[in-house]
């Protein structure tokens, strides 16, 4: 409405800006995450809230607001086994409101059960969860994220974790550099996202943005997908490869008694050795003496240790001349200061599991939650920003 007074042009109950756009929405234990984009056209900085509606049956429900600085907000207080659309709009500096959204994907929120494993690839990671399904959140340009999705790098990062299509045996998974692989309880593996040289294993090299068969793998009991490659362990002993067959530049064992060795590439201090000298030869970590796991990412590495606590070494964020990816965090000590022996990941204190990706790390906790650190800019620490993390945060939903 239009309202004259004293030749001044007022507004009043008028809808002041574009609509955000919703983006996904992930359910969860009577909750459900939502994401969106910020109104197209508008100075994100004119505004002061989000407004989230839920509906039931096509019925709003009480509203939540977030700040104007958040892209995802949870709404909770929600009824499990029922299904709940969500729309949002923004309210500016005057108090107008913006046009509602469309509504988005309807999402059932319901008790999930608790992740069991986690891999971090390049710029995205997945997770399985006790039930056998897998979801991965992150960067989604080849179909990595395994949701079909099209395969479109314009894309906006997804901030939450998706479901990967048709997956319901999981027992383990692993995210490479632009692909992923899982392994299913029958000994058979499926893989989605870049295929150029083969990674997926599917006597193509088409790409896929949905799971598809590892051709000849019946009897596998273990997966790791690499740079362009896949391996899966069998059952007899063997190791089996597809793709370009390189490897990372170095690597870690946990060794009886629970210390670590490493090997290969240590520019960084990713051997945690104390130095920054190349070894060809195994050389143990300083300080670790009772660890349960270990990961290596591209420059970094990590291990959980019997008392649930993690240890991180190598790269952190500390550009030179080689590498300049900008500041990360991927050791979770609060720095971004690299270190050739190991630092105490703040604010882990039951993690089971770890892994490392190329710039970020992520761990299990014994109750099955997910927390992920370091680098965020496509969404790979599922928190629902595009931030990095210098200390854990937790995945939403998970």
């Amino acid at each position: 409405m239009l309202v004259i007074v004293l030749g001044v042009l007022v507004l009043t109950g008028c809808v002041a800006d574009p609509s955000p756009r919703v983006g996904v929405t992930v359910a969860g234990n009577g909750k459900a995450t939502v994401s969106w984009e910020p109104p197209s056209g508008d100075n994100a900085s004119s505004l002061t809230s989000y407004v989230v509606t839920p509906y039931r049956d096509g019925i709003a429900q009480a509203p939540v607001v977030f700040s104007a600085s958040s892209r995802a907000g949870t709404v909770t207080g929600l009824e499990n086994g029922t299904a709940y659309t969500f729309a949002v709009h923004a309210i500016n500096a005057l108090g107008h409101e913006t046009a509602r959204s469309n509504q988005s994907n309807a999402t059932t929120p319901a008790p999930a059960g608790p992740a069991v494993a986690v891999s971090g690839g390049y710029h995205h990671t997945c997770g399985v969860l006790d039930g056998g399904t897998v979801q991965c959140w992150g960067a989604n340009n080849f179909g990595q994220l395994g949701n079909g999705a099209p395969l479109d790098g314009s894309r906006p990062p997804w901030l939450t974790p998706v479901p990967v299509a048709g997956l319901t045996d999981a027992v383990a998974v692993s995210a490479g550099f632009e692909h992923s692989c899982a392994l299913l309880a029958g000994g058979t593996v499926r893989c989605w996202g870049k295929n150029t040289l083969g990674q997926l294993g599917d006597g193509t090299t088409t790409s896929s943005s949905t799971p598809v068969l590892v051709s000849g793998i019946t009897d596998a009991v273990g997966i790791s997908a690499g740079l362009d490659h896949t391996c899966a362990h069998l059952a007899g002993g063997a190791t089996t490869c597809w793709g370009r067959q390189t490897a990372r530049p170095h690597g870690c064992t946990v060794m009886p008694g629970g210390t670590v060795t490493c090997v290969g590439d240590n520019r960084y201090g990713q051997l945690g050795d104390g130095t920054t000298t190349d070894s060809w030869t195994p050389v143990s970590v300083i300080g670790v003496t009772n660890a349960i796991a270990v990961a290596v990412g591209s420059h970094h590495s990590c291990a959980v240790l019997a008392t649930g606590s993690a240890r991180c070494w190598g790269y952190n964020g500390e550009p030179d001349e080689d590498y300049d990816p900008g500041l990360q965090g991927q050791l979770g000590d609060g720095t971004t200061t690299n270190s050739s022996t190991p630092v105490s990941v703040i604010g882990l204190t039951d993690a089971v599991a770890i892994e490392a990706g190329e710039d970020h790390t992520c761990a299990v906790s014994i109750e099955g939650r997910l927390s992920c650190w370091g680098a965020g800019y496509y969404g790979q620490l599922g928190n629902g920003t595009v931030d990095n993390a210098l200390t854990a945060v937790p995945v939403l939903g998970l």
